[in-house]
Order: structure tokens, then C-alpha cells, then sequence
């Protein structure tokens, strides 16, 4: 959902390594396996205020640095997820998430519906549409909390509306006139979600995104 959502807008979209597959933050259970030294600082300073280990912990799993810095998860079969190349006396400075086994770039290869081909549809929308890279852009439904959905156009007369739902629940939004749009579109670029039967484009099923030419 947020990779559609950034990826149509205006600038210039990066994927940091291990996105393109899933990868999720780390949560060591000790404190001896994070290297960010602002982490080990801050824990030195939570013990002598008195925290509890699981205040200081809990808030290591939101705020370090390390929680982003694992090395990347070539294999779910090899030692080290593939990162090194196996011998007994060459390790990662840091260690590999232990999700490593079902979130690897070896599976993400494998299974046609990853989130690794929807990064390359993504990447490739925008090599193929210049209005992703020079066309002006609009927010619409400003005060929608939950719904952020906006459009990009031309002075061509070519005009896409992008949509993502940032909540977890069923969400809908009120507008028939955009809805009788949507409804009209062009051609559906890209989803998250099957869309074959989508009978109301602003009805959102949790996290869903989805892209559509509309002229």
C-alpha cells in the first residue's frame, strides 16, 4: 500500500534495501545484539533512571537504529540468510532477522504474486509514464483521516487518481460524482488487491491502494 502510494507522487521514490522483499524490523531480545551506540547509551541511561527492562526494550523496538540494519535475506536455506558465503569464521557484524526463512529474496523470486514483481511494476510505471515524473499533482478529500487519495495530470488532458487506505478496517468515502469517475476509468494500473469485481472504487478494504487512468 504505502509503496503504491509513494512511488505515484511527485519526486523521486527510493526503496531501501530489503523493502522490495518485505523485510521487517528486527526485535533482538538482548540487549547485546544491537550495535547503534545511541542504543546501548540509551539503555545505560533508562537503568539508571530507574526504567523497567521492558519500558527500555519496548522502546528500542521503535526507536533504534539496528532495527533497519540487518543484512539482507538472500536465502531462507543458508547460514546467515545467504549474506555471507558460509565459512565458520565469517559472520555479519549484526544478526539476521530470524524471519529470514520465509522472507527472502530466493522465495520472493519464486512466488509471482510478491511484494518483490510489485516493486518492479511499480518502477516500470514510471519509466513508461512521464506524467509520474513532470505531471502536476492535487490532493483531494483533504480531511479524510484515513483515505489518502490525490491525482495526477498534464496539460495533455491526461489525468490518474491514486488512492490508499492507511487503516486497518473497511473504509468508505461519500463523493458520487468521483465515484461515477472512477467507475468510467481508462484502465486499472495497479492494486494490491484483486479487482475484478470492484463494483464501488471508494468502497477501501483494509490497506488497500490502487491506481487508475481516468483520461
Amino acid at each position: 500500500m504505502l509503496a503504491t502510494c509513494l512511488h505515484f507522487l511527485r519526486g523521486t521514490p527510493y526503496i531501501y534495501q530489503g523493502e522490495e522483499i518485505g523485510m521487517t524490523n528486527v526485535r533482538f531480545s538482548t540487549l547485546a545484539e544491537y550495535r547503534d551506540i545511541e542504543t546501548t547509551n540509551f539503555h545505560r541511561d533508562a537503568i539508571q533512571k530507574g526504567l523497567l527492562l521492558e519500558e527500555i526494550m519496548a522502546a528500542i523496538y521503535a526507536k533504534s537504529r539496528d532495527n533497519a540494519r540487518t543484512p539482507m535475506q538472500w536465502s531462507g536455506k543458508l547460514p546467515h540468510a545467504g549474506f555471507t558465503n558460509g565459512a565458520a569464521d565469517v559472520i555479519p557484524w549484526i544478526n539476521v532477522n530470524s524471519n529470514y526463512v520465509d522472507i527472502n529474496v530466493e522465495q520472493a523470486l519464486e512466488d509471482p504474486q510478491s511484494i518483490f514483481y510489485y516493486y518492479q511494476k511499480l518502477i516500470e510505471l514510471r519509466r513508461q509514464m512521464a506524467i509520474l515524473v513532470h505531471g502536476n499533482y492535487d490532493i483531494l478529500h483533504r480531511d479524510n483521516t484515513h483515505i489518502f487519495i490525490y491525482k495526477r495530470y498534464n496539460d495533455e488532458g491526461q489525468e490518474l487518481i491514486i488512492a490508499s487506505n492507511f487503516s486497518s478496517e473497511q473504509t468508505k468515502i461519500d463523493d458520487i460524482e468521483l465515484s461515477q469517475r472512477l467507475k468510467n476509468h481508462k484502465q486499472l494500473l495497479i492494486s494490491n488487491y484483486e479487482q475484478d469485481n470492484k463494483s464501488d472504487w471508494l468502497d477501501f478494504r483494509p490497506y488497500e491502494a490502487w491506481a487508475l487512468e481516468i483520461s
